[in-house]
């Protein structure tokens, strides 16, 4: 299912419920006794190991190799040795918090067993008729016990010795009261659904983070990237194309990782919310039923940053679980297993929460103090001997935090988005620089000199566009990083006789040279994602003949690790002019390109030219691609079209100059036609010269014309061109935009100087 990481994945997922459920609600006790399970898990992990060892050096069984990472620790699978460490750890911190008074109080709490709340340590030697007394005192003056206990500064453990007494219902009286003690039900609910929402936006930080990092360990797309996808692919295509012409790629991208980030951190504190909704109404509840003037321990309980009681309760952090699940599975299939692993973690521990619970509570309070639930929640206000109004304390999880506070979070959430994007954006200059991603020189190449005299007029796009300089688009914000040390192109589906070739294998196979120009199908009328270039590979026809395709094969699927795959009809892939790329401009590809192979099918709009290419499948008629599932065209022949560089005054005239493409049809003529003042001021179409022969014919060409001013031409003057390809058609008048088969119409541009 997820291939050499099946058996990692699988057991990830199989051990890291258990673990957070044994943290969530035992935490206290496992991190007391820290030393005893480390010592108690750890023993038997290395006998197991030892033996495990033992036994696969012996061949009394076998790990597949299809199924692990092949990483070894001392000869011992890694998947075994975490086995072995994750089932010893679930079985000793079940032994050891299962020990513990306050863990079963917890748990009961959460199945809504309402647990009696735990006697005080200085209160502990008190017999049973004393304690009873107190009690009794305590209930029959709760006012008075209450205000005498926290006028101190604290309350006094003793104020927690009060059995429960059944809530009677809410009524206006009972509010009027809790708002004398300064505490308002709707207040108690906002600062936990505050509070979660603060927890879920620092996981949501923490899983991005965590899931980058991972990433680039493991040179795999983190969570960021399938967000990022679907950010670019549902952005409008005249926002995106004003975005690729205007903005270097590297920039776009980072920009598609930076609204990625937001949407995971908006999503993060939403699930917080979500999971404090129970904790909300319980608090709600607890306030809103009060008859009489509430006790110390009403106020703290009402305030108290635990798990909501009852099952309804639990039903909102379930929720929020299962939603962190969801994305989870659902980055793992659409980007990596482990980096989706990694985020799900990070936000699952802020969500219940764990660190941010530990790391306050077990420092922020004095020891003697931890065994007192929500002593440190509430100080006095008023001097002591007076009726206190009760504040929440500062510092404590789930209540409304100083500015102080506020912004320490903020910082937090923006220090780990700007650590996540760091992370991404090194990655994205190391993966370029990683042995077998790098490119390199293939044979020595120049441009050819121009043919006809006075191309390239200045300021015209040169005939071969430099590799640095070739138009870049991808649907991912990081693109694929594949080692041809371990890259394999596979040719099969419907076909005889599959075949499995490496990349040394691919170069040793007849190499092909041929010009092509490339023109994206989200291109603009005279827009700039057009480039051409010299590109070596392998014939594509050799390959499926050498598979020979089955009577079923109506279609060939090309293939990429990004999840991009598009098709065309067998008899269009078997023309003779169509290769595996492997090089442009006598440079082998770079990662940007597509290295180290794509398909190249002259006359076919970009992105039918898969980059990364792994798989060319033999398939029924009836698939469809990626982005013709999409709404985009299938056919993706280019439309002809003539786009203007450059119109500028001159002595004798006005000089008009650019590019004229028609897919594998060639050009066979350019007319240019002066406007002025919004309407065209010459009643007929002016012949342009064309930089004949063309290097090929599916590539531009170059084109210039000298237009006379007409006399009394007034206002601002404009040219339009407009192309005739090779079978005699001029290209479309009406105007269109991009989706879904390319834009039509004819560039216009004002004239200069």
């Amino acid at each position: 299912m997820f291939g050499e990481m099946t058996y990692l994945v699988l057991l990830i997922a199989w051990a890291l419920p258990v673990l957070v459920l044994q943290w969530a609600f035992g935490w206290r006790d496992l991190w007391r006794a820290r030393r005893a399970w480390l010592l108690a898990t750890a023993l038997p992990t290395l006998y197991l190991c030892l033996a495990d060892r033992l036994a696969l050096s012996q061949g009394i069984w076998h790990i597949h190799e299809d199924r692990s990472t092949g990483i070894t620790l001392g000869g011992l699978p890694l998947e075994e040795a975490l086995f072995f460490l994750v089932t010893n750890l679930m079985v000793t911190q079940t032994l050891i918090f299962l020990q513990s008074a306050q863990t079963r109080r917890r748990v009961a709490r959460w199945l809504g067993r309402n647990p009696q709340p735990p006697v005080p340590r200085h209160r502990r030697g008190i017999s049973g008729d004393s304690r009873g007394a107190s009690v009794a005192r305590d209930a029959a003056a709760p006012d008075a016990a209450a205000t005498g206990r926290v006028a101190q500064g604290r309350l006094v453990a003793g104020a927690w010795a009060a059995a429960p007494s059944p809530r009677p219902p809410a009524t206006a009286e009972g509010a009027a009261l809790q708002r004398s003690h300064g505490i308002e039900t709707g207040s108690s609910g906002r600062s936990a659904l505050a509070a979660g929402h603060r927890r879920g936006t620092l996981g949501a930080a923490a899983g991005c983070l965590l899931s980058t990092v991972c990433a680039t360990v493991l040179t795999a797309p983190s969570v960021l990237e399938p967000v990022a996808q679907a950010v670019m692919q549902w952005t409008p295509v005249a926002i995106a194309n004003v975005l690729l012409q205007r903005l270097d790629p590297m920039v776009a991208r980072s920009l598609a990782l930076f609204g990625a980030l937001a949407l995971l951190l908006v999503a993060g504190g939403l699930l917080g919310a979500v999971s404090a909704l129970g904790e909300a109404k319980s608090r709600v509840q607890r306030l809103g039923s009060q008859r009489s003037s509430p006790t110390s321990r009403d106020l703290a309980e009402a305030q108290e940053p635990g798990a909501p009681r009852g099952l309804s309760g639990a039903l909102w952090p379930g929720l929020a679980l299962a939603g962190v699940a969801g994305l989870t599975l659902t980055f793992a299939r659409e980007a990596s297993p482990l980096p989706a692993l990694a985020y799900g973690a990070g936000q699952v521990s802020f969500l219940l929460p764990l660190l941010p619970e530990l790391i306050r509570r077990r420092w922020a309070r004095p020891r003697h103090a931890r065994d007192v639930p929500g002593q440190d929640m509430f100080q006095a206000t008023g001097p002591a001997g007076s009726e206190a109004r009760l504040r929440p304390a500062k510092g404590v999880p789930g209540l409304p935090d100083t500015r102080r506070a506020l912004l320490r979070h903020n910082l937090w959430v923006a220090g780990g988005a700007a650590g996540t994007l760091g992370v991404a954006a090194i990655d994205a200059g190391r993966r370029d620089r990683l042995p077998g991603l790098a490119g390199g020189e293939l044979f020595p190449f120049q441009a050819p000199p121009a043919r006809a005299e006075g191309f390239p007029v200045a300021g015209q796009s040169p005939e071969v566009t430099p590799v640095a300089r070739f138009y870049v688009v991808s649907k991912n914000a990081q693109d694929p990083a594949v080692d041809t040390r371990f890259w394999r192109l596979r040719v099969g589906g419907l076909a005889q006789r599959p075949v499995t070739l490496a990349f040394d294998d691919l170069l040793t196979l007849p190499r092909r040279d041929e010009y092509v120009t490339f023109q994206c199908v989200s291109n603009p009328v005279g827009g700039s994602l057009m480039s051409n270039a010299l590109w070596s590979g392998a014939s594509l026809r050799e390959l499926l003949l050498r598979a020979a395709p089955l009577p079923d094969a109506g279609r060939v699927v090309f293939r990429a690790p990004d999840g991009h795959e598009e098709s065309v009809p067998l008899d269009l892939a078997l023309h003779p002019e169509n290769m595996v790329a492997y090089a442009m401009n006598g440079e082998l590809l770079t990662r940007l390109h597509g290295h180290p192979a794509r398909a190249l099918l002259p006359g076919l709009y970009g992105f039918k030219q898969v980059k990364w290419l792994t798989e060319i499948s033999l398939a029924p008629a009836s698939h469809r691609g990626y982005w013709p599932r999409r709404g985009w065209t299938d056919g993706a022949a280019i439309r002809t079209t003539a786009r203007i560089d450059l119109a500028r005054r001159e002595s004798d005239g006005i000089r008009v100059a650019g590019m004229a493409l028609a897919g594998g049809r060639s050009i066979s003529a350019v007319e240019v036609r002066l406007v002025a003042g919004g309407r065209a001021g010459a009643p007929l179409w002016l012949p342009a010269e064309v930089h004949l022969p063309p290097l090929a014919p599916p590539t531009w060409v170059q084109w210039r014309a000298l237009i006379d001013v007409p006399p009394g031409a007034l206002g601002e003057l404009a040219v339009e061109a407009r192309a005739v390809d090779g079978e005699g058609r001029p290209q479309e008048v009406a105007p269109s935009g991009p989706f879904p088969d390319g834009s039509a119409g004819y560039h216009r541009i004002a004239v200069r100087g």
